[in-house]
C-alpha cells in the first residue's frame, strides 16, 4: 500500500524545516515514528562506508508511550554481528530478521535473545547514501506487532528526500565550519564587519562590530547611533557606493570618533541585492602577552626571556622599558634584542614589529 501524498508532504516539510538546525532531522524522525507507529527510533550518521565506525553520531527518538523506556544501547547492538550495515543496499527497507545470521545457530540465538531484551521484536533498517563519505542509517522498532505494508511504504517514500536533506546538512555543516574559522581569526585580530543598505541601515553585523558600536532600532531597521554629521556622511557614502555598483571601488575611511573608524567599500558579490556597502573596523586588540611570547618562541627558536622581550618590543616599548618590565638590565636586554633580530631576520626594532604583527603571534 503506497503512502499518501499528505503523509509524504508532512514528512518532507519537517525534513526541510530541520536542515539548518543544530539538530537536523529531529522533527522529521519524531514525525516518522508517529506515521509508522514505531515505538522507538535510532538515527546514525557516519562517514564510514563499510561500517558505522567507532564513534558514529547517534540520535535517539521515542514515541510518547516509550518515553520511560531506556535508550537503545547502540554499542550492544554493534556486538551482535548483524548483517554489515555498510553492505545494505541504499534506499531499500530491511526487516530486522533479514539482518540475522541464520548460518550459525548459536549466534542466531544470541542475536534474538539480545534483541528481545532490548525491546526490538520487530524493526526496519534503512541505509541512505548521500555522497561519498556521507551516510545515514535509520532503525525503527516495535515490540508487539510488525510494521504494516503502509508503514514500510511510508519509509520507502522519503528516501530521495532524505538523500537530498543529507547533502544539504553536509553542505550547511561545511559552510558553518568555514564561517567559524573566518570569524574566529577576525575576532582574535579585533576586526569587525557590518553590511549597510544604501540608506545606511544595518543589514548584518558580527559580534565584534556589535560590541564596539551602538545599534538602535529605527523605522526602517537597525542603524548606528552616530552624531548627525557622521550619520550624514555614512548615508552619503553608502548611496555613492550603491550608485557606483563597482566591486573595485576604492574604500572610504570614515572616522566615527576617538580611535574608531569604518572602512567602507563595495559588498562581496554574493551579498544580498540590498547590500550597498561592507564596513570594516578594527579595535586596538592584541593577544595575551604570554600566548604571543609562546608563539614567538616556537616560530623563531627564542629563549623564554627573548620571546617575552620580543613580544613587549612589538607592543611599542623601547628596549630599556621592556628590559625593566622583565627585570633585566639594559645591557642584557640589548644583547637579547640582537639575538632576537638575528633569529627573526629583522633589520632592527621597527622591522621586528612588522614581522611580529604580520605573523601568527597576534592570532595566538
Amino acid at each position: 500500500m503506497a503512502s499518501s501524498i499528505v503523509e509524504q508532504d508532512d514528512l518532507v516539510l519537517a525534513l526541510l524545516a530541520d536542515v539548518p538546525n543544530a539538530s537536523p532531522l529531529a522533527a522529521f524522525m519524531q514525525r516518522l515514528l508517529t506515521k509508522t507507529q514505531a515505538r522507538r527510533g535510532l538515527l546514525l550518521l557516519s562517514s564510514a562506508s563499510e561500517t558505522l565506525g567507532e564513534n558514529p553520531e547517534v540520535l535517539q527518538f521515542s514515541s510518547p508511550r516509550a518515553k520511560d523506556d531506556r535508550p537503545l544501547d547502540i554499542s550492544l547492538l554493534m556486538t551482535l554481528d548483524l548483517h554489515p550495515f555498510g553492505s545494505l543496499r541504499p534506499g531499500r527497507v530491511y526487516a530486522v530478521d533479514e539482518m540475522l545470521d541464520y548460518d550459525r545457530p548459536t549466534v542466531l540465538a544470541r542475536q534474538r535473545e539480545t534483541l528481545a531484551a532490548m525491546g526490538i521484536r520487530y524493526g526496519r533498517w534503512l541505509r541512505i547514501v548521500a555522497d561519498e563519505g556521507t551516510e545515514a542509517w535509520i532503525l525503527l522498532t516495535r515490540e508487539s506487532e510488525d510494521f504494516s505494508s503502509a508503514a514500510v511504504a511510508t519509509i520507502s517514500s522519503v528516501v530521495p528526500y532524505l538523500r537530498a536533506a543529507l547533502r544539504l546538512i553536509s553542505a550547511f555543516g561545511e559552510e558553518r565550519l568555514h564561517r567559524f574559522m573566518a570569524q574566529s581569526a577576525l575576532e582574535r585580530l579585533g576586526i569587525g564587519q557590518l553590511v549597510f543598505d544604501e540608506n545606511a541601515t544595518v543589514l548584518a553585523a558580527d559580534a565584534v562590530a556589535e560590541s564596539a558600536l551602538t545599534l538602535v532600532q529605527g523605522r526602517g531597521g537597525q542603524r548606528l547611533q552616530l552624531s548627525p554629521s557622521v550619520d550624514e556622511a555614512l548615508v552619503r557614502t553608502c548611496q555613492e557606493l550603491a550608485i557606483l555598483c563597482d566591486p573595485h571601488a576604492q574604500p572610504v575611511c570614515l572616522p566615527l570618533g576617538e580611535d574608531l573608524a569604518l572602512l567602507l567599500g563595495p559588498p562581496p558579490s554574493e551579498a544580498p541585492t540590498r547590500a550597498a556597502a561592507l564596513a570594516t573596523l578594527r579595535l586596538a586588540r592584541r593577544e595575551e602577552e604570554a600566548s604571543g611570547a609562546r608563539c614567538l618562541r616556537a616560530l623563531h627558536q627564542l629563549s623564554p626571556n627573548e620571546a617575552a622581550l620580543a613580544e613587549k618590543l612589538s607592543r611599542g616599548m623601547t628596549i630599556a622599558e621592556a628590559g625593566r618590565d622583565l627585570q633585566l638590565t639594559e645591557e642584557t636586554a640589548r644583547n637579547y634584542s640582537k639575538r632576537i633580530y638575528a633569529r627573526a631576520g629583522a633589520r632592527g626594532h621597527a622591522d621586528l614589529v612588522r614581522i611580529v604583527l604580520g605573523g601568527l603571534a597576534p592570532l595566538a
